[in-house]
């Protein structure tokens, strides 16, 4: 039996014109190459290499900065170019995927894997000895029929994105679980994240009866029973978020518990005093959940579940919301955090201050309005002004 992944000889077997892969060559050195052409056997590449000072220097290209391209530098996205030489490669060589995205599309807000390990930036092409700027669209655009790695890119892409939007926007409250489930998702899709994350995640596999109803052309309905395949991809350390991180970008698992911006507002980011949503797992997987894999967890992490059957991908979050007193706490989860000053001293998460006689705490900071809540009275949340808390917090800390 091979000791190749399935998922890995799937890419080698499943690859075609418009593919982007990683592939070994001689003394095992990794290459990268678009496929141009497709053999039963062998594939027809053009490759990738990386962009230095000598390429740049002698095209007077411009490098990466964060002015003109903000996304690719403070993520810090290697750029690669597509050189005219071309090489044939045989299927078994073929190790990964690589995605490869024209700078229009890193810096469009539409990608969410950014800090990937697999996933480049490209502004340029040599052709006939010649420098020419890339098609501005790549993977964000229409096709008749999608290549592997594009179909690939563009579902991990979607599970990235909605991994990370549950992370905004949260209710305040000490710690959190939120889910979502995808429809017809790729089991090609599911079984390359298992694959990339490896056995630092918790993955088990369980066959549950499920409750359907059959429809009949007769006009006749019947409940009945099925088995319904479930497969887990559980990340519960936090050796198996770095993994995760890797594959579906580092943003997952950092958030805000902000409102969302406005026309008025379109823009907030991190300051002082905010409220800062984290995936902390510890160092070692729960007890619970090596003794049983599919078993409830309340700590921190990550849980992917997979119906066979219905095609679907379930996705549970767990996790806890920490005050950034100071920017480490911040820059210690994701390094390219930006973290602004608080707008007004003395004002920020979890302060304590009086208002008509009731005792309240700072719960949310929303630009200059600051959401409240009654510390020993059960009354609604309030919303009171920027100014009106730094003065009450301020003559609070005097009585």
């Amino acid at each position: 039996m091979s000791d190749v992944p399935r998922i890995i000889q799937c890419i080698q077997n499943s690859t075609k014109e418009g593919d982007n892969i990683l592939f070994s060559a001689a003394s095992n050195v990794s290459h990268m190459g678009e496929i141009v052409g497709s053999e039963q056997a062998r594939v027809r590449v053009k490759m990738y290499s990386l962009m230095d000072s000598e390429v740049l220097q002698r095209y007077s290209i411009s490098p990466i900065s964060p002015n003109n391209f903000p996304v690719a530098y403070y993520d810090r996205i290697v750029e690669v170019y597509k050189t005219a030489d071309e090489i044939f490669v045989s299927r078994s060589n073929i190790i990964d995927f690589v995605f490869v995205l024209p700078m229009a599309e890193v810096e469009s807000g539409m990608l969410s894997m950014s800090g990937a390990d697999n996933v480049y930036c490209m502004r340029f092409y040599i052709a006939n000895s010649s420098l020419h700027e890339c098609n501005p669209n790549f993977y964000f655009c229409r096709y008749v029929m999608e290549p592997f790695s594009v179909r690939m890119f563009t579902t991990l892409n979607t599970l990235s994105q909605n991994v990370r939007r549950l992370m905004y926007h949260q209710s305040e409250s000490a710690t959190s679980k939120r889910s979502f489930r995808l429809a017809l998702f790729p089991m090609e899709a599911f079984w390359y994240l298992a694959y990339r994350i490896g056995g630092v995640g918790v993955g088990a596999c369980t066959v549950k009866s499920q409750s359907v109803t059959k429809y009949f052309n007769t006009l006749r309905m019947e409940c009945c029973s099925k088995r319904n395949t479930l497969s887990y991809i559980r990340i519960m350390s936090r050796s198996a978020l770095t993994a995760t991180r890797k594959v579906l970008g580092h943003g997952v698992g950092v958030g805000l518990a902000k409102k969302r911006p406005t026309k008025a507002m379109p823009t907030d980011c991190c300051t002082i005093g905010c409220m800062l949503t984290s995936i902390d797992c510890s160092d070692e997987i729960p007890y619970e959940v090596l003794m049983k894999p599919d078993a409830p967890c309340t700590a921190n992490g990550i849980d992917f579940v997979y119906s066979e059957q219905n095609r679907y991908l379930s996705c549970t979050v767990r996790f806890t919301k920490v005050t950034v007193s100071t920017a480490d706490v911040a820059t210690c989860r994701i390094s390219s955090a930006d973290v602004g000053a608080s707008p007004v001293s003395g004002v920020y998460v979890s302060v304590w201050f009086k208002y008509n006689n009731a005792l309240l705490e700072v719960v949310a900071i929303n630009g200059e309005t600051v959401l409240c809540t009654y510390v020993e009275e059960a009354e609604d949340d309030i919303e009171l002004p920027m100014q009106l808390v730094a003065q009450l917090v301020a003559q609070f800390g005097t009585e």
